[in-house]
């Protein structure tokens, strides 16, 4: 094979670029699934007859993330909802707490590990999870969130308020 023939084959930087895209957007996805690298290069084989998504050509590369993203955000989603599952093992004086503070995480568009991370930071870097938390952690948790909570409606409706109507913000 020439140089000459290697130079005219090669992809241009746009497309080389693009291709990397499509090749982090599917080991993304790999990720939020979860699944191990045996597993995803199961899927990707029974999807594709390929162990490797860099053996895929870039129409093949759109088709395995179109098939893969509803089946990753299925899997997450019910993940999301069983992280919440111990609040109805939680005692009787824990649940109305945790009740809030999975309200709070959904309204703000975070889960259960935003919460364990505030927890982290008011415990002074002691790793805390939200079933082992006492009661009086648990409140101050709250009082936290609600404050994010305000803090957030409050700069979002001072935005709204000094952004002109139609205008981009």
């Amino acid at each position: 094979m020439s140089a000459r023939h290697s130079a005219q084959d090669a992809p241009s930087a746009a497309e080389s670029h693009a291709r990397r895209s499509l090749l982090a957007r599917i080991h993304c996805l790999r990720r939020d699934a979860g699944w191990s690298e045996d597993e995803y290069r199961d899927i990707l084989q029974g999807r594709t007859g390929k162990r490797s998504a860099a053996d895929l050509d870039f129409a093949a590369l759109g088709k395995v993330i179109d098939q893969l993203a509803p089946l990753v955000a299925s899997q997450v989603k019910a993940r999301a909802a069983n992280d919440w599952a111990f609040i109805d093992k939680a005692s009787a004086e824990k649940r109305p707490l945790l009740r809030k503070v999975f309200a709070v995480c959904r309204a703000l568009g975070a889960g259960r590990r935003y919460a364990e991370g505030i927890a982290k930071r008011q415990s002074g870097g002691v790793a805390r999870r939200l079933e082992m938390m006492s009661y009086e952690e648990l409140h101050k948790l709250v009082a936290a969130l609600v404050n994010t909570q305000r803090s957030k409606a409050a700069a979002a409706a001072k935005t709204a308020a000094v952004t002109p109507p139609g205008a981009q913000p």
